[in-house]
């Protein structure tokens, strides 16, 4: 029997973290449409995603295949907007 010290400082090779690639295959099938969706647009505002799909925007952050930033549209603009992209990708289209 383990120790529950044990337990909570050790994690199990099935809890370590695991890569993007192996994330999306985890997906189901309507996140992973959207997934494709975002991929496909690159970098794409929140506000102009339809609406069944930013629903499903937390659970694609929250498993680490998106991620969700802020920034200025222009010089300008007082206020910043939400923008998603493909975790890793750097370039906006």
């Amino acid at each position: 029997m383990r120790s529950l010290s044990r337990i909570l400082l050790v994690p199990d090779k099935e809890d370590a973290p695991q890569g993007v690639s192996e994330m999306v295959n985890k997906l189901t099938e309507f996140e992973k449409e959207v997934y494709d969706f975002i991929k496909g647009r690159g970098t794409i505002l929140t506000s102009n995603m339809p609406l069944g799909m930013s629903g499903v925007i937390p659970n694609l952050k929250n498993k680490g295949v998106i991620e969700v930033f802020k920034e200025r549209t222009s010089r300008w603009a007082s206020k910043k907007r939400k923008f998603v992209r493909i975790k890793g990708s750097t370039n906006g289209s």
